[in-house]
């Protein structure tokens, strides 16, 4: 993941180039924040030569000491091996929306854990 702007706070405008391995090939992508509704909610927009997508993340506080986390993630193909390859995502949905579900989960335990230790308890 490379840093592509230089704002001073988290925003709209944040730029990221981003690579990752997916179903076996390596994926490029280019992220952007488009709405930020700080401590809320955040958008971001992905940019891919074949594939463009959008990710919302909404932070719910429950109570003091808990918080939802909601994630919804469109994506739409360029292409018409994209249309395919993501055809083949919607047969394995029902796996793909679990390892999801657990690495957010992950993520969020961790930002949990970092915090904790950042508030000394």
């Amino acid at each position: 993941m490379q840093r592509l702007h230089d704002l001073p706070f988290f925003g709209v405008g944040m730029e990221w180039d981003t690579a990752f391995d997916l179903r076996g090939k390596r994926r490029k992508m280019r992220l952007h924040v488009t709405r930020c509704d700080a401590p809320n909610t955040v958008e971001v927009s992905g940019l891919s030569k074949n594939i463009s997508g959008l990710m919302n993340v909404d932070l719910v506080a429950l109570s003091r000491a808990r918080t939802r986390i909601n994630v919804e993630v469109s994506i739409s193909p360029k292409t018409l091996s994209a249309r395919l390859f993501l055809q083949s995502m919607k047969l394995a949905r029902a796996n793909m929306a679990k390892q999801f579900r657990a690495r957010i989960a992950s993520l969020a335990d961790d930002i949990e854990d970092k915090f904790r230790a950042s508030a000394g308890t």
